[in-house]
């Protein structure tokens, strides 16, 4: 995975414009989203989505899902390694602390193990970023068990901590629904009080197996307790 370089990069880089951001009312309910309508299919940059390259070509568009009924995005790697990030503003934790994703994945990266860095990669990665130059990313492993969790931050550069979701072929295939209280985890990981949200990226690697590998997000919603 090896992410620290480009989460920096998205904890400090601002888009211009956000309309990919909007509130919405479910049942009552204020709900934050994180949708794909202004994704650019053509793996390029664009006012709301910006990339950070490590190795390879992008492979990344917004695709109609037949079974949710809505459009998700379809990640992919050849050798590759890069993210798709956004900027998050105007939300408050305090009362809107859960983020609910679904993500299927179609292709495991063959020998993948964020245990070990040889073989560090993965098909579904999903971070948020925070001030002050930290980062969660929650992952979809191969091979590490759900709940194992590490340190993979840059001294002085970035602070960032993984955490596996989601392991193995037990669900390849299926879409899989994801809720998280980010200010738990985010005082379970660091030990303090989650500072301001600043952003969202999807991330892919197959660099290090030498692999392809795929893999489905929903739209991200941030709702209150």
């Amino acid at each position: 995975m090896n992410l620290s370089k480009y989460i920096t990069q998205l904890i400090v880089f601002s888009l211009s414009i956000l309309a990919i951001i909007g509130w919405s009312d479910d049942g009552g309910r204020k709900i934050l989203i994180v949708d794909y309508k202004n994704f650019p299919n053509n793996n390029k940059d664009n006012d709301f989505w910006s990339s950070r390259i490590k190795t390879g070509k992008p492979d990344i568009k917004a695709v109609e899902d037949e079974e949710l009924k809505l459009k998700v995005l379809n990640i992919k790697s050849n050798l590759a390694s890069y993210m798709f990030q956004t900027e998050v503003n105007n939300l408050n934790l305090d009362t809107h602390g859960l983020v609910n994703w679904k993500w299927k994945v179609k292709q495991h990266p063959k020998g993948g193990d964020t245990r070990d860095k040889k073989v560090d990669d993965q098909a579904a990665q999903l971070i948020l970023a925070f001030e002050g130059r930290y980062a969660i990313t929650y992952i979809w492993d191969p091979s590490a068990p759900p709940g194992f969790n590490k340190d993979a931050s840059i001294p002085l550069i970035v602070s960032n901590k993984v955490v596996v979701l989601e392991s193995g072929d037990k669900n390849l295939g299926k879409w899989v629904d994801v809720q998280r209280d980010v200010k738990a985890d985010f005082k379970a990981l660091y030990k303090k009080e989650a500072p301001k949200l600043k952003g969202v990226a999807f991330q892919i690697n197959s660099q290090y197996t030498k692999t392809t590998c795929e893999a489905f997000f929903s739209p991200i919603s941030f709702t209150a307790k």
